[in-house]
């Protein structure tokens, strides 16, 4: 028995792929339009978005910063960086934020942001300035001539940085009550300012007028950022001073042995003494010698040295815990 024949007509299955391709097309474009309303379909984020990234330092190589602070407002929406510096802020609705941020020892910042999608990018801080050690120090200088004494004040901070000593750009002093204010010179050492300033530099008649007024330190680093100290005070004037008795008057010594003599009554705080001797060409004095830490019950001290032949001068300094200082006058001697 022959069995029953099936024609087949020459464009069927070009006419099936079509109808299929659509039906796909189709079928997919439903899919793309139902709701992703279900909790666990990894789709649904309720109409929320997530922002992300990493905080970092403000130079190259920059480093990641951990326990920085993130908080978008409108809003309670806060985060905190981790040890790698990563932030996560999750459910937050469409609209326009500004995300603020800051962390210890950082300048704080903030930018708006238009929030439509999920949003990853990275953010940094610059590092602060900040003060190592501050003072204001007070110098008493008596002479022969001119008969008037001198006093004077030196000022002197450390300062670094978070990013660097590098990234210190000025540091200024400021005395609010008398409307001054100017910068301060850079040391020969690293973040060590300093400026010397005299009683016509600060237009007062003496430096008393200065006690009980707070000086004030300001430094500001390459981006702008400024940190201001804490107020600093005159500690002590002192104005009295040691005479000295011997060697003076172009007195004659020997090299080898000079015994140093001056009267001072005692002061009613601590302090030590240092003797300073200065050689004398052309008029011009050279520092010589300084010794320093000499207990203040002591009148005299033995040096044991070969100074050249010459003419010299020495004084003796009273100098308090603070670094305040009050020098003698002048004794000259001969060394032959």
């Amino acid at each position: 028995m022959k069995g029953k024949k099936i024609q087949v007509y020459p464009y069927s299955f070009f006419y099936l792929k079509i109808f299929a391709l659509a039906a796909l097309f189709l079928f997919s474009g439903c899919l793309q339009d139902v709701p992703h309303s279900n909790p666990l379909d990894p789709k649904n984020n309720n109409g929320t978005f997530t922002l992300s990234g990493k905080v970092f330092t403000y130079y190259h190589p920059r480093t990641p910063i951990s326990s920085v602070q993130l908080l978008l407002v409108p809003g309670s929406h806060i985060s905190r960086t981790s040890d790698d510096g990563s932030f996560v802020i999750k459910n937050v609705k469409k609209g326009q934020y500004v995300l603020k941020y800051g962390a210890e020892g950082y300048q704080r910042d903030s930018f708006a942001v238009n929030i439509s999608s999920n949003i990853i990018f990275d953010l940094h801080l610059n590092g602060l300035p900040y003060f190592i050690n501050n003072s204001v120090i007070t110098h008493h200088v008596a002479r022969w001539f001119p008969l008037e004494d001198i006093y004077y004040l030196d000022l002197l901070t450390r300062v670094n940085d978070l990013d660097g000593p590098g990234d210190i750009k000025n540091v200024f002093y400021t005395l609010p009550d008398m409307t001054l204010s100017d910068t301060l010179n850079p040391g020969l050492q690293t973040g060590v300012f300093s400026e010397t300033l005299f009683e016509k530099d600060l237009s007062v008649t003496s430096v008393q007028e200065l006690m009980g007024r707070p000086f004030y330190f300001r430094v500001e680093d390459e981006p702008g950022a400024a940190v201001v100290s804490q107020p600093i005070y005159l500690t002590r004037i002192i104005e009295k001073s040691a005479s000295v008795v011997s060697p003076s008057e172009l007195q004659t010594v020997q090299s080898d042995s000079i015994d140093f003599r001056w009267q001072l009554n005692t002061l009613p705080y601590s302090y030590t003494l240092r003797i300073d001797i200065f050689a004398i060409n052309a008029g011009i004095p050279v520092a010589v010698e300084s010794i320093s830490d000499i207990p203040a019950e002591r009148q005299d001290w033995s040096y044991s040295s070969s100074l050249t032949a010459g003419d010299y001068f020495w004084t003796v300094t009273i100098v308090d815990r603070y670094g305040n200082s009050s020098r003698s006058k002048e004794g000259v001697f001969n060394v032959p």
